[in-house]
Formats: structure tokens, sequence, C-alpha cells
């Protein structure tokens, strides 16, 4: 669904509906359903919240140089949106030797660099000043820090707070900082504690102050549960719209794998590098069909264009639309060794009725069963196996994608996402 047709639904509401809520969502990322991860869960959060409730949005945009202008549907469909540049302000070192680097991290840290400049929060506050609201919605946990510093400066009343995690910030950083094997140094060592450090308790400190508290899982709502917290915490998981392509070709002269993501997110470079680097070759000597390997994703870095010089890899960059390549592939992958949250981009190969590999990280949080509508692989070895069956065994493969999409429509349709808001959203 469009924010089009959400916004002919929420026009329609609104007339019928006198007694909507007043919501103030605050997002680090544009909405959008063409977007990435972080853009299209923030599209699905904005859409369910409009389909019954009049929205006011704040934009501090984490990516503001690059990012695409607002969509006219997107700005139709709220009441005010305002946007502004949140750009993260490099580190300031002191000096070159190590212990200052450090101080540096101390005095001026990474969550303090993030926060707006001062001019664009008197723009906002100007917006917003003594404004009431049914709920403030802050989509993740660096919104919630922006409303804070606005809060600090203008006066907005709010009956409820609501954050949603996505994923839990602090375990996918150390993921990350484990992933490094000590080959950052000490000192980058030292820092990166300190910010583990920083950030949990940043999310401890919302679980006491919130009055709910979203995440994408319920693997990641037990983990929270075991916190101290004074939220109710819920489970709102990733979705993408229903659209099942049509007319895919159902055989190529050659064997399309698929990858898409945000390629400048590490845990998706490392999984392509790691895929085509270590799987691929070993998925050639296990089949005689010649395939071809798509990376599809806005920014990737030197090592991943790279990758290109081999024939049957082509790397994309950012395109407009990923469904014509949806309509060729035959098996989409993820081979994605850590990071947190569920990933859109296996809803979005299930709703598409594709088969999907992915490793035990990349699937995390999920709602599905291995050999039933998804196939788990973790080694080189267990990965390659995986794909090679389903490039050798057509109706195998079909099995897996239509149970992938049994599995979308029941759990992860745009529907879910909707019925499970209007639960938080009642008094």
């Amino acid at each position: 669904m469009t924010f089009r047709a959400i916004l002919h639904s929420t026009t329609m509401n609104r007339v019928i509906c006198m007694t909507q809520k007043k919501i103030l969502m605050i997002s680090p990322v544009i909405p959008s359903e063409e977007g990435y991860g972080l853009q299209k869960r923030a599209a699905f959060h904005l859409m369910a919240i409009t389909n019954t409730s009049i929205l006011d949005l704040i934009i501090f945009d984490q990516a503001f140089r690059n990012s695409q202008p607002l969509n006219e549907s997107l700005t139709l469909s709220c009441n005010k949106v305002i946007r502004v540049p949140a750009i993260e302000e490099p580190r300031r070192p002191f000096s070159s030797s190590p212990p200052f680097h450090t101080l540096s991290e101390i005095f001026n840290s990474k969550f303090k660099r993030m926060l707006p400049k001062e001019k664009d929060l008197i723009k906002v506050a100007a917006e917003f000043n003594n404004s009431s609201y049914d709920f403030i919605f802050s989509f993740r946990t660096r919104s919630a820090l922006m409303l804070n510093e606005l809060k600090r400066i203008c006066t907005i009343n709010a009956q409820r707070k609501i954050v949603d995690f996505d994923d839990i910030e602090s375990i996918s950083f150390h993921r990350e900082m484990l992933s490094y094997n000590g080959t950052r140094g000490i000192e980058q060592g030292v820092i990166d504690r300190i910010t583990s450090f920083r950030l949990k308790g940043i999310e401890n400190n919302l679980l006491q102050t919130s009055d709910v508290v979203i995440v994408c899982s319920e693997h990641d709502k037990r983990i929270l549960e075991k916190r101290p917290h004074r939220s109710k915490i819920h489970v709102i998981p990733n979705s993408v719209p229903s659209s099942v392509i049509s007319g895919r070709k159902e055989t190529n002269d050659i064997f399309e794998i698929l990858f898409v993501g945000f390629m400048s997110y590490r845990p998706n470079e490392e999984g392509v590098l790691w895929f085509c680097k270590k799987v691929a070759p070993l998925i050639q000597e296990k089949v005689k069909v010649n395939f071809h390997i798509s990376i599809v994703g806005f920014s990737p870095t030197k090592e991943v264009r790279n990758l290109a010089v081999a024939s049957n890899i082509t790397i994309t960059g950012g395109v407009d639309s990923v469904i014509p390549y949806y309509q060729k592939a035959d098996l989409v992958i993820a081979p994605i060794r850590y990071g947190g949250g569920t990933r859109i981009k296996i809803i979005e190969a299930m709703s598409q009725r594709l088969a999907i590999v992915s490793t035990t990280i990349g699937a995390e949080g999920l709602i599905i069963k291995h050999g039933e509508n998804i196939l788990i692989a973790d080694t080189p070895e267990q990965f390659a196996e995986a794909c090679s069956l389903l490039i050798k065994d057509s109706v195998f493969r079909n099995k897996i994608a239509m149970g992938g999409l049994e599995c979308f429509e029941k759990k992860y349709s745009s529907l879910t996402v909707s019925k499970l808001w209007q639960e938080i959203l009642q008094p």
C-alpha cells in the first residue's frame, strides 16, 4: 500500500472520526517504502498511525546531505512535517596521542556529536512550542535523545511517550565490536567500550522513563524484559507492502542469486564479502549450473565494488526500485554474521515468493523454520551446501518460497502492523 492509498484512507477516517489521537513522530530518517531498512520501518509506522490518527512529523535527518527530497505523498499524509539536519559531527581529538582521543570521547561523546545544532533546534522549537499531544513517538533511541534536547528549549506536552528501539542497538554494537577481533587498536577498543556502556545506559533509561517501548521481535522483547523497566514492551515486526510479483520467469539461462541491503552498513558489507570470497567458490564446485550474483544497495564500499572484477558478480549501487531484481532472482541470500533486529530484506524476499538462505544471525527474531520457509546455514560449507541444494532442486526451492510467502502473510503483512499499532494506541 502506497502513501497515496494511506492518504485516501486517512482522509476518510478524519472525516468520520472526530476523536482521533494527535501524535508527534520523531524520526532520524525520511520514511520511505522504497528506501533502506530503517526508512521502510519508519514508513510502515507512519502509515499505520496516520490511518486513524493525526500525525505531526519531525525528521532530524542523520543523512541530510545525501538525502532524497520529501515525497509529496508523505507530506500530504501528515498534518505537519519539518526536516532539519542532524549529522553526527566527527570527533575532534586534542592530539594524535592515544590518551587524548579517549578523553575527547569522554567529554564530547558520540551521543553529543549526533545532536542537531542549536539553530536547527530553535527552528523546530518555533514550530512546536506549547504543543500538546496524546502520544510522542520516537523512532529509534536517537530520536528520544533529540526529543530531550528539544524539550530543553521549548514546551511540548504528551500524555504518553513511545520509543521504538527497532533492534537493541547495544547488542548490535557489541557484536560489531567483537567482529573486529581487536584489529582497531587498544585506544579504539577503549572508546568502543565507553560507547557500548553509554548506549546500554540510554536504553535502560528509556525503559524506565517511557510508557511504551517497541521492538521488532519476541526475541528482543524477552531480552529487555530481563532488564529493570517501567515501560510496557510491545513487539511490532518489520513489514513490507503485500505485492507478490507475478510473471517471474520460471527458468533462467543463468541462475540468479540476489542480495539487497544498504551497503555502507558494515554487517551487510562484511556479509557480502564473506559470501563472494568464501561461499561462492564452494558453490561453483558443487553445481554445474552457471550462476550470477547481484549485489543491490546504496553506497557500496570500494572493497565491495572491487568484487565486480569477477564476471559473474554485479554491483549496482543504489537503484530506483528493487522490483526488477526480484523479478529476475531465483534465490535471495542474507549472509549476515553480526548485528541485530530482524532483516527487512528477508521479509521482503518472502513477500516476493523467493527462496532464502540466511545465517542464524541474519534470520534472528523472525518466526521461521529451517527447511519449511527458509534455509539456515552459518559456515561457508553449510551456506554453499544450502544454496547448491536450492539451485539443483527447483521443486524444493519452490516449496521453500511458498512457505516463506505463507509465513509473510500470517506474521508480517501490513495489516498485522496496523492492528498491533491500534492496540498500543488504545487508552
